[in-house]
């Protein structure tokens, strides 16, 4: 199996220390998606080889934030390494970085989807007032499980802001389907 770190976050953290970059706009295309993505393929190409003529059944993709990646960059990544099956997943540091994951089988029904959450996890989509949202409406993700970290060491003011009564504050806006 490899993992993939998707580059571009909604907004960037300041304790990742992951090469990611803060989106300035998917639909305007500020993203440098399909350069990206060819030069994935070509490392996958010249690096694949190399590991001992070992069959790659998995690709997972997280990091950033996986719904910027275009349903036609997952397309063409499925497109260059077709016996691989590509998992898209979602997570946050503070959740010993995986909270959810789209089934490959799912990928081309639901671009840009998180999928659904990892056992043991709990994830809800909530307003501003801590209420769930209606299908279709936009919220923030909130998520609890015992894989959430319980708080910052030595730093209760940034542990309060994140952990809160309704579970770790993601800061990632989604939509209930």
């Amino acid at each position: 199996s490899l993992y993939v770190h998707i580059p571009w976050c909604v907004k960037k953290c300041p304790y990742c220390d992951f090469n990611s970059h803060e989106a300035r706009g998917k639909a305007q295309g500020e993203t440098p998606e399909q350069d990206y993505v060819r030069s994935l393929i070509a490392d996958l190409e010249l690096a694949l080889p190399q590991i001992w003529g070992r069959r790659v059944y998995s690709v997972f993709f997280g990091g950033g934030t996986p719904s910027l990646f275009s349903a036609r960059a997952i397309e063409e990544l499925l497109a260059a390494k077709p016996s691989a099956q590509l998992f898209v997943m979602y997570g946050q540091t503070e959740a010993t970085a995986r909270l959810s994951y789209l089934p490959p089988g799912k990928l081309a029904e639901k671009p840009g989807s998180i999928g659904t959450w990892l056992p043991g996890v709990r994830l809800r989509v909530l307003d501003d007032k801590g209420e769930p949202v209606a299908p279709g409406e936009p919220g923030e993700i909130y998520a609890t499980g015992a894989n959430i970290s319980p708080g910052y060491y030595a730093d209760p003011g940034a542990s309060a802001a994140k952990f809160t009564p309704y579970g770790l504050r993601t800061g990632d806006l989604a939509v209930v389907d």
